[in-house]
């Protein structure tokens, strides 16, 4: 219970062993999630730093527009932009300027940034890791659909279509 409650960069006699009970759960049902039966059709990824360290959040957008935390991994780098950029101007031309920011994914770090703001001191990677999966699990309930998601089922179509157009031009080449 002890280096539990270290990982979250608290002493053992501040947090309540039911508090670190329950947090641990949530981080478990985070990562074990049955994501199979939702259709996305876009992802955010974006980087937040805390303590020094990056964090980068993917987040999905549903055909019918929800939003929905994906995964978070631990890095030193935030290196998606080249492939974040010719996805934005693809969604862009499709559904205008709802996906021509990272707005979407902004406004999560921001809830995570007052999720955790009373959070110090960090010891540990780990910790980091946990209190933000945590916090997206808290967030994901209260979280708006995207605007124009109505047209989302466009995007998918122009994904779709552009893959094939691609898988066509490679079988040629070889």
């Amino acid at each position: 219970m002890k280096e539990v409650a270290e990982s979250f960069g608290l002493s053992r006699s501040s947090v309540s062993s039911k508090f670190i009970e329950e947090s641990a759960k949530q981080l478990k049902s985070f990562q074990n999630r049955d994501l199979k039966g939702r259709k996305f059709v876009a992802l955010f990824v974006d980087g937040k730093y805390l303590a020094k360290e990056q964090i980068v959040i993917g987040l999905g957008v549903t055909r019918e527009g929800d939003k929905i935390p994906l995964d978070l991994v631990q890095t030193t780098t935030e290196n998606a932009k080249a492939i974040g950029q010719v996805l934005k101007n693809l969604m862009n031309m499709l559904l205008g300027k709802s996906f021509s920011t990272t707005k979407c994914i902004e406004n999560v770090n921001m809830l995570i940034e007052r999720n955790l703001n009373k959070v110090k001191h960090w010891k540990t990677s780990g910790q980091r890791h946990w209190w933000v999966a945590v916090a997206l699990l808290e967030i994901e309930p209260r979280m708006k659909k995207v605007k124009n998601y109505k047209k989302l089922p466009l995007l998918e179509t122009a994904l779709r279509e552009e893959v094939l157009k691609r898988k066509i031009i490679k079988r040629k080449a070889a």
